[in-house]
């Protein structure tokens, strides 16, 4: 059996759920600094970390990065669905060209592990948490000014 996109669900002989291509897609509009395809699959007031941030928001949080960033992409190194819930693993990369959260560091390298737990619902991402892996980003960041 081969899967189609859009089958399969919990149990499913597929393997594949809706939000595990919810999740492949985002992804894949963040890789892209696409802000439409983005703000597609958010719902318009989606919860961030506990708080009700709203698709608009979320997308400037994401083009901010971008314009900092412009090489910036996400490996997905390991990821899980279960049920409406997608938990993954994943690497950041980006060379910093442009000031971002105060910092200032051109030619600066980011690679830090991220990890991401997104819940969807009705096709969309409705809530996502995660964290980064800050003692690694903070390092980075004061060998850039150490190095400047």
């Amino acid at each position: 059996m081969r899967a189609e996109p859009g089958q399969g669900g919990p149990g499913s002989p597929f393997g594949v759920t809706e939000p595990r291509l919810l999740f492949a897609r985002l992804i894949s509009a963040c890789n892209a600094h696409d802000a439409d395809a983005v703000g597609a699959l958010l719902s318009a007031d989606i919860v961030v970390d506990g708080e009700v941030v709203g698709r608009n928001r979320m997308v400037g949080r994401l083009a901010a990065l971008w314009r900092a960033f412009p090489d910036c992409r996400w490996e997905v190194v390991e990821s899980i669905a279960n049920g409406r819930r997608v938990a993954a693993r994943m690497r950041f990369t980006g060379r910093q060209e442009q000031p971002w959260l105060g910092r200032d560091h051109p030619g600066l390298v980011l690679d830090v592990t991220e990890f991401g737990f997104f819940r969807c619902q009705g096709g969309l991402i409705v809530e996502h948490s995660g964290s980064g892996d800050a003692p690694r980003m903070l390092a980075q960041l004061r060998s850039a000014t150490i190095d400047r």
